[in-house]
């Protein structure tokens, strides 16, 4: 899998993470984002990759930092690096 692909896999995950844990549906967390629902699935689906104001609105949207999404995401990258080198 490409860096890029990983990345946006690893970031939606963490999106999806935090908005369970928040107790919101797609639909929720996107507005609250203030991005359409459709466009807040592709992200946490690892279809497309978040710019920074993107990155920036769902932070708000999901009441975390943005800084703590990123550090969560790669953190997946991390993980996810470790099982591939260990298969």
């Amino acid at each position: 899998m490409s860096q890029r692909t990983a990345s946006a896999g690893a970031f939606g995950r963490v999106m999806k993470e935090v908005r369970v844990a928040r107790g919101l549906s797609q639909e929720e967390a996107g507005l609250r984002a203030d991005v359409g629902r459709r466009f807040y699935g592709e992200l946490e689906r690892g279809e497309a990759n978040p710019t920074f104001a993107t990155i920036l609105k769902v932070s708000r949207g999901l009441e975390i930092a943005a800084a703590e999404l990123v550090a969560r995401a790669e953190a997946h990258l991390v993980v996810d690096d470790d099982e591939n080198d260990q298969s």
